[in-house]
């Protein structure tokens, strides 16, 4: 009984629920009560990271990139997005040693993991107008995705 009891719990309330890290290929998930965050490495470029997150409500999403190199809080930089030989840049501040990618719509955000929920190969990431491009795989990707929009997680009943 304690077992059923405690189950139901922790499908109601999964905030309450310390779960573990899960990897899908080479992105890893890490929850938290206020967020759910993707992050890979670099493949090119193993110092860097990118981390899609979104808000444990899904109402809140953005994208962050981290390099070894330090920046200053509040300066501004174009972060480059080269997604099936498509690219366009987007606006970032660092915040805490990282670029920020927030205050978009979330439609705006949207699109940008749609297009990496189809791609098939690779992508890049530019910071500012470098040559430096970042690789990151897509192995693990899709799920990835879904699991910070709140397709996997203790709110999805599909009967």
């Amino acid at each position: 009984m304690k077992g059923i009891l405690l189950s139901m719990l922790i499908v109601m309330f999964p905030a309450m629920a310390n779960s573990a890290d899960i990897h899908y290929g080479d992105w890893k998930i890490i929850t938290s009560a206020k967020d759910i965050t993707a992050r890979s490495t670099s493949s090119n470029h193993p110092e860097a990271a990118l981390s899609l997150v979104c808000s444990a409500d899904h109402q809140n999403c953005f994208i962050q990139f981290s390099a070894q190199y330090s920046c200053k809080t509040g300066s501004k930089m174009p972060l480059y997005l080269d997604i099936d030989s498509s690219d366009g840049f987007i606006g970032s501040v660092c915040k805490n040693n990282q670029w920020k990618v927030s205050g978009y719509p979330l439609p705006f955000i949207q699109t940008i993991f749609d297009k990496l929920l189809n791609t098939r190969k690779p992508f890049s990431v530019t910071l500012g107008h470098t040559d430096v491009h970042y690789t990151f795989s897509i192995k693990g990707i899709k799920k990835a995705i879904v699991a910070i929009e709140g397709g996997l997680n203790n709110f999805s009943f599909n009967f």
